[in-house]
C-alpha cells in the first residue's frame, strides 16, 4: 500500500505564550518578564491569583515566587509558588493559580497584587 498523497496536516503543538492561558490582565512582571502576575479575582472563598513563569534561560531552572495581595478593609496576605519537583525547562511556561485568603478580613471584590520576591536557581 502506498502512502497517501497530499500535504501533511500541520497542527499547532507548541506551548502557549504566557498570554495564551486566558488569565486576563497582567498586573506585575519580574525577572525581565519571566514571572507575570495577573489581576486577582474572587474565587473559592478567596482571591484567585494567576501566575505564569517562563524560563527564558538555556538550562532547566527552579523558581520560588512570593506575591503580596492587598485590598480594602485591611485584606493583606502573601501567597507562594515553588517549581521544586521538576523545575521549568528552557522555553517552557509554567501556568498556575494560587488562592489568597486572609482569615481576619473579608475577601474584597477588587484587590492588587505585586511580586514580593523571586528566586531562580539551577539547584
Amino acid at each position: 500500500m502506498a502512502a497517501p498523497t497530499g500535504n501533511p496536516v500541520i497542527r499547532q503543538t507548541g506551548i502557549p505564550a504566557p498570554n495564551g492561558y486566558g488569565f486576563g490582565k497582567p498586573v506585575a512582571k519580574g525577572r525581565d518578564g519571566e514571572v507575570i502576575v495577573y489581576q486577582p479575582t474572587r474565587s473559592d472563598g478567596g482571591l484567585k491569583v494567576p501566575i505564569t513563569i517562563t524560563n527564558n534561560g538555556k538550562d532547566r531552572a527552579f523558581y520560588k515566587v512570593s506575591v503580596r495581595v492587598t485590598g480594602p478593609s485591611g485584606f493583606s496576605t502573601t501567597v507562594h509558588v515553588e517549581t521544586s519537583t521538576t523545575g521549568v525547562y528552557p522555553g517552557v511556561t509554567w501556568p498556575t493559580e494560587l488562592i489568597a485568603r486572609d482569615s481576619d478580613h473579608p475577601v474584597p471584590d477588587k484587590a492588587s497584587a505585586e511580586i514580593a520576591d523571586i528566586t531562580k536557581s539551577s539547584r
